[in-house]
């Protein structure tokens, strides 16, 4: 299965010329609900870093125009296996369980 990623120009350069895809902090995405996440009363979204995907094989033109801008875009595409998942069981914060 392969997964898509949105960009700009100038990111997708830099992508290449770094040979990196940048992490960002969950509190500085565009979606202003992820930005909120709390649990057990703590506001961890600015100790977290992410990289916005998309499974769907369909473009998207509200994605093409969210990251792509007004100069135009591009959309990536890498092997999802490349990823590995590490699951968080029962986290502990403080004595405090999820």
């Amino acid at each position: 299965m392969r997964i898509y990623h949105y960009t700009n120009i100038d990111t997708l350069a830099l992508i290449l010329k770094n040979r990196t895809i940048r992490f960002n902090r969950l509190d500085n995405v565009d979606d202003l609900e992820e930005g909120k996440a709390e649990s057990l009363g703590v506001k961890f979204c600015k100790y977290i870093f992410v990289s916005c995907w998309t499974k769907s094989e369909e473009e998207n033109v509200p994605l093409w125009k969210m990251y792509g801008g007004d100069s135009g875009g591009i959309r990536i595409s890498m092997d999802y296996q490349m990823f590995m998942d590490y699951p968080i069981k029962d986290l502990e914060f403080n004595g405090l369980k999820s």
